[in-house]
């Protein structure tokens, strides 16, 4: 099942299982982008995930940093309404698509804190766009962020020398950080890279 097809909590479960079973990495990212965000040494951070599909990030978030002021965005409902129901805190909700023009003032309004202190998202914007879309959305991101702030894309790659036979929106690990630095982040790298993964970051100082 893709995700576009989702339209009922049903479909969602049956999504979440099929990342589950054929994404063994997952819970290795996730645990990581936690601890990424733990060493900015804010008590109460205010994150930001893009495209939170069933919440399995959003959960283990929650978990790990129990004053996370959370705010998930994602354009199908039914992702959004799923991950209010598990989560032990109550995050704010945004419905809204990354290829619109709106997404950025949302977050800003919905942040409680007056803040955005990190932007994370997982394994999804290669279904976003193209490079030019993800750029877009980097550049978004890095306006978004305070000056300390980090932004996080833990997303599938694609191995150097074989772009040119992927998805449009699966790059390598060195395009993710050609375009983090050219949205203007301080600071670049990649964290973590498994076979599936890689997680790129940029960070505003």
């Amino acid at each position: 099942m893709s995700f576009r097809d989702i339209q009922t909590q049903d479909d969602v479960e049956v999504y979440q299982k099929r990342l589950t079973d054929n994404y063994p990495d997952r819970p290795e990212i996730m645990s990581h982008i936690c601890h990424q965000i733990e060493q900015l040494q804010i008590e109460d951070p205010t994150v930001v995930e893009l495209c939170i599909g069933p919440g399995q990030l959003a959960e283990t978030l929650c978990n790990i940093i129990p004053r996370i002021n959370y705010i998930g965005l994602d354009f199908i409902q039914p992702f959004l309404d799923f991950t209010a129901a598990k989560l032990l805190i109550d995050g704010k909700f945004v419905c809204a698509n990354l290829t619109g023009a709106e997404w950025p003032n949302l977050l800003k309004n919905a942040s409680q804190t007056g803040r955005i202190d990190a932007i994370v998202s997982m394994q999804s914007l290669h279904d976003v766009g193209d490079a030019d879309q993800i750029a877009s959305i980097y550049a978004q991101c890095q306006k978004l962020l305070g000056k300390e702030g980090l932004f996080i894309n833990a997303d599938l790659i694609t191995q150097e020398g074989d772009e040119a036979n992927a998805r449009p929106g699966r790059l390598t690990v060195p395009h993710h950080l050609e375009l983090l630095q050219a949205a203007g982040y301080a600071s670049t790298g990649c964290s973590l890279r498994t076979a599936q993964f890689g997680v790129c970051f940029g960070r505003n100082r």
